[in-house]
């Protein structure tokens, strides 16, 4: 309903639902919130493990708007080489999507 006459911002197709679609004025909501949630700075450096989706989108930009150091890495990455980015980052905050963990 809140998309009815404007035009969709982001939109992401997934398994899981149909389609996701936001506004410009939702995704900055939804971007804020999460930076804010996140307490990201400048100085951050975040370690992203989630699938691609809107989600994955909303948290990248909240931390592109941070100016926070990032890496993301899909489900399916091996473990060596979650370790390796683990490694080279050397995160101080891990996000990782709730169907990231089995």
């Amino acid at each position: 309903a809140a998309l009815e006459g404007a035009a969709a911002a982001y939109e992401a197709v997934s398994a899981e639902h149909e389609r996701d679609r936001l506004t410009r004025a939702e995704l900055l909501a939804a971007v804020l919130a999460c930076r804010g949630a996140l307490d990201l700075t400048p100085a951050s450096r975040v370690y992203l493990h989630a699938s691609t989706g809107l989600e994955q989108a909303v948290v990248c930009h909240a931390l592109a708007r941070a100016a926070a150091c990032y890496t993301c890495t899909a489900l399916d990455a091996t473990d060596e080489a979650l370790a390796h980015r683990f490694r080279e980052l050397r995160p101080d905050l891990v996000v990782a999507a709730s169907d990231a963990v089995t």
